[in-house]
């Protein structure tokens, strides 16, 4: 019988002579017939990747900075003894729908509460990501450890278990589309947007009401920003109208603004300097650094906001604090 995942071992980069580990899962999507290992990196910086089974190193292939999402080649992956997903669907699922989050030895029930807007803190915008939203079935307390793993409704994949509840045992799941539009776009490395002096009316044939428009694929309403993460990409095309002294115009916007959002993946630029992101962030909460040195650190960033790119070379102080 073939595995449901795949266990990883993922090393964060390393951060003031600390090193971190997580233990996640990951599964194999089979996108326009090539095969991809899925998981997630939580927004934090990572180094490398390995199969838990026999040590291998993973090859990174997409480690989306507008997104959890973390996907692998699997050139050196034994794929007869995992099951490939070949099956997706991209519409968020309808309140009360029971899905299964699926492990090797375990399947989940849990039924489907709502979709909620997760904002995306990219320090410089107020962007959000939509998650699905379920109550599991079991008096379950933990999950720790089942990040990554795939979540379906009856043979379709829906999406990546990502969070959990403990207090409320709800579970946070990525939708699939988010993968879809990971391995579709040319470039996951930026967030693409329009620029906010625009009073946009419409995006291709759907309107924008308060500042929200209809997505055909996820069958939902979401914020015109969290439309624009999702669909632009380099070079890429939408159709979009706006007014101009009461005037209609249509145009295509070819090439739509690179929003100047500093959340690359990596931490380190070059010896003892970091560069402020998310994910800097992330791992200064994750390895519990102290009050005092998050003041520091608070106070020099403070020090440095006349600058868009905060570049700073805090190691030494930090410890010597």
């Amino acid at each position: 019988m073939s595995n449901e995942i795949l266990p990883l071992n993922i090393k964060i980069q390393p951060f003031l002579n600390k090193t971190l580990e997580k233990n996640l899962n990951g599964f194999i999507l089979n996108y326009k017939n090539v095969n991809y290992l899925i998981s997630v990196h939580h927004n934090l910086p990572i180094d490398s990747v390995y199969n838990s089974l026999n040590d291998d190193k993973l090859s990174i292939k997409i480690d989306s900075c507008w997104s959890e999402i973390l996907i692998m080649d699997t050139h050196n992956i034994d794929l007869n003894t995992l099951c490939i997903n070949h099956k997706v669907q991209n519409r968020i699922p309808k309140p009360n729908e029971i899905m299964s989050i699926k492990t090797n030895d375990q399947r989940y029930q849990t039924q489907v509460i709502d979709y909620k807007f997760i904002p995306y803190d990219t320090i410089t915008e107020d962007l959000s990501i939509p998650y699905i939203r379920s109550k599991l079935n079991e008096n379950i307390k933990v999950l720790s450890g089942l990040s990554g793993s795939p979540v379906f409704i009856d043979d379709k994949l829906v999406g990546i278990f990502s969070k959990f509840d403990e207090v409320e045992s709800i579970a946070y799941i990525i939708p699939i589309y988010i993968v879809i539009r990971n391995l579709k776009k040319k470039d996951n490395a930026n967030i693409y947007g329009l620029p906010v002096d625009i009073k946009i009316n419409k995006i291709n044939s759907y309107n924008i009401n308060n500042n929200l428009i209809y997505h055909p694929t996820l069958k939902i309403i979401i914020p015109v920003s969290t439309f624009l993460m999702l669909e632009c990409d380099r070079n890429s095309k939408i159709s979009v109208c706006h007014d101009t002294t009461n005037i209609m115009i249509s145009h295509m916007i070819t090439k739509p603004i690179k929003l100047n959002i500093p959340n690359e993946s990596f931490i380190i630029n070059k010896d003892f300097e970091y560069k402020l992101n998310l994910r800097l962030l992330i791992l200064l909460k994750k390895i519990n650094m102290s009050k005092q040195k998050i003041n520091f650190l608070i106070n020099y960033i403070g020090e440095k906001s006349d600058s868009n790119n905060v570049w700073f070379s805090f190691q030494k102080k930090l410890c010597d604090t």
